[in-house]
């Protein structure tokens, strides 16, 4: 920076302030580089991502990377029970009852 001492030409006052002005654009420009490559290496969603969001683990295996997961075609799952109509009918009687 430009000491408030410097008793140089007036042209020389001015190269030193557009200097330093250019040197202030060089680290603002570096910092956006750096950020820019760092979100680039760190994909789409950035660091904050959860690694069960990414969408490819860069060390998995390619045959890992294309199977599809979930459960198997024609498996009857695990969901709630249906009710019967009885059943329900019944609940909702109770359900009556205690709203009063």
């Amino acid at each position: 920076m430009v000491s408030r001492n410097h008793r140089g030409c007036a042209g020389c006052l001015e190269k030193q302030l557009k200097l330093d002005r250019l040197e202030t654009e060089v680290q603002r420009l570096r910092a956006k580089l750096r950020y820019q490559e760092r979100t680039a290496k760190e994909g789409p969603f950035g660091s904050s991502t959860p690694s069960s969001k990414i969408p490819i683990k860069p060390s998995s295996l390619a045959e890992r990377q294309a199977r599809r997961g979930g459960g198997k075609v024609g498996h009857a799952g695990q969901g709630r029970r249906r009710l019967t109509v009885s059943v329900a009918d019944a609940m909702e009687r109770i359900e009556a009852d205690t709203t009063r």
